[in-house]
């Protein structure tokens, strides 16, 4: 693993650990998913064969479903952005489906650009949740 790679799992894990301590319910079941996700994402990575990344879009289309869940029982403005989000990468991976010749390049940036603005998403749900009122 690459240095930003090992930072970027710093952050991730830092940020999870913070929506788990100071949300509430919604917060801990959307840090919950996004950290199964994660780990079924490198999971994927080590036992996937070459080719099109079934595992870790099947991993990316259950987060989706779980935060489209989420974003319909509760009343948060971070689960409508994360589920948007987390079907934007579905999204991406189903071109990278139709279109087998995606560079590798871009079928990353499809996956990292909306993940990490998911991630800020998380980071600002206690704040949200704070700035609610809801204590």
């Amino acid at each position: 693993m690459t240095a930003i790679q090992i930072i970027g799992w710093i952050v991730s894990i830092a940020v999870i650990a913070a929506a788990w301590r100071y949300g509430r319910a919604p917060e801990r079941l959307g840090a919950t998913a996004v950290l199964a996700n994660y780990l079924l994402t490198a999971l994927a990575v080590v036992l996937e064969p070459p080719g099109f990344r079934w595992g870790i879009a099947s991993a990316d289309a259950a987060l989706a479903g779980a935060l489209v869940a989420l974003s319909m029982a509760y009343r948060r403005h971070w689960l409508i952005l994360s589920a948007g989000l987390a079907l934007l990468v579905v999204i991406g991976h189903v071109s990278a489906w139709l279109e087998p010749g995606v560079s590798s390049r871009a079928y990353i940036l499809y996956r990292l650009a909306p993940g990490l603005v998911l991630l800020a998403a998380l980071a600002f749900a206690p704040v949200e949740r704070w700035l609610a009122g809801d204590s």
